[in-house]
């Protein structure tokens, strides 16, 4: 598949590793130019040295996506940095791991409220650009129950029926 986005400007909460580093050095290779953030500086620092080999302009910031204020001044940031945005991905997961307001606090502030917050903070650079895209991406837990998940672990349906 040939994905052409030369000169797109790309914004990937949670973009440090894993499926969010894939989506952005995938972009990069489209020709994208690309803003990643994390809480981690040496695993943002790691995943913007590959992703600027595409050739692109790469952009960074820490950012704790739990917090409000901390995700508007990274949108803000690199919506500088690129000059605009066109596409907002929101793949970050907060993966709240214990059965206790913590836990969810934890899951729900970055899974849910994050790609919210997030999203509010690029559509006004998305619509000065003329338009663009917001993509929101999940795990199977919203399906299914998982033993690494405590906080979606407890249900009303047997163990059986969860697996």
């Amino acid at each position: 598949m040939n994905i052409l986005l030369k000169g797109k400007r790309a914004v990937i909460a949670g973009g440090s590793r894993g499926i969010g580093r894939s989506i952005a050095l995938t972009f990069a290779a489209a020709g994208a130019h690309v803003s990643i953030c994390a809480r981690g500086a040496d695993g943002l620092k790691a995943a913007a040295a590959d992703i600027g080999k595409q050739g692109g302009q790469v952009h960074w910031g820490l950012c704790d996506l739990a917090s409000a204020e901390a995700i508007k001044r990274y949108v803000g940031d690199a919506a500088a940095a690129l000059g605009g945005i066109d596409i907002l991905i929101n793949n970050a997961s907060g993966f709240g791991m214990g059965d206790d307001e913590a836990g969810w606090a934890a899951g729900l502030n970055v899974d849910v409220l994050a790609t919210v917050r997030a999203t509010h903070a690029a559509i006004p650079h998305i619509d000065k650009a003329g338009g663009g895209a917001v993509v929101n991406i999940s795990s199977i837990s919203g399906y299914r129950a998982s033993a690494r998940s405590a906080p979606r672990r407890r249900s009303c349906f047997p163990a059986s029926a969860s697996a």
